[in-house]
């Protein structure tokens, strides 16, 4: 009997996959590893939907939320992913960022997404906010965000860079990052992420 996981993580691997995995590795500064990644970002673009270049990250999630948290200041929680702890502890604790709190809970009913009205007044009432964090889809409470609404209500009343954690919804969800608005499609960095 083949075990099967339904959870956020870990995915299963196919056999196929699995059986390359077993074949000698490729030096990360070979040509040949060079033009795997070349190939692999080529197709994320295609995945977020975007022309901007895609920076492959080797971490975990949370490494990637990292990296995109150390420059912003105002959250969305609707969940635990929401919430980020440890993140916003090793960044200087809850001064690293203000969080636009929604109220959110296990179970059936799960959490309730950040709506466009409650993300504009908070958007507004912090000008200094230099980037809105997203998640689009919370697995701890089964809420997806509007990404496309949220990213308009940021752009129409800030500067604010918008960073959306994507990763239980890439590919699960339609996600058009270019046409939302929320990639860096222009030489300022403040537009996109």
């Amino acid at each position: 009997m083949k075990s099967r996981l339904f959870t956020p993580g870990p995915t299963p691997v196919p056999g196929h996959v699995m059986l390359r995995m077993a074949e000698p590795l490729i030096h990360h500064r070979s040509p040949e590893f060079r033009a795997v990644m070349e190939r692999v970002n080529l197709n994320l673009g295609y995945l977020f939907q975007t022309a901007s270049p895609v920076l492959t990250l080797t971490c975990s999630g949370t490494g990637g939320v990292e990296a995109t948290f150390v420059s912003l200041f105002l959250t969305g929680r609707h969940g635990d992913r929401g919430e980020r702890r440890e993140v916003r502890g090793a960044l200087g604790g809850d001064g690293a960022c203000l969080r636009a709190r929604t109220p959110w809970r296990y179970g059936r009913h799960g959490g309730r997404p950040s709506t466009p009205a409650r993300l504009k007044d908070v958007v507004r009432a912090h000008p200094e906010a230099r980037g809105v964090y997203l998640t689009h889809s919370e697995t701890s409470t089964g809420t997806a965000l509007d990404i496309r609404d949220l990213a308009r209500v940021i752009r129409e009343n800030s500067d604010a860079l918008v960073c959306v954690d994507g990763i239980s919804s890439v590919g699960a969800l339609e996600l058009r990052s270019d046409e939302w608005g929320w990639t860096c499609a222009s030489p300022d960095p403040r537009r996109g992420s």
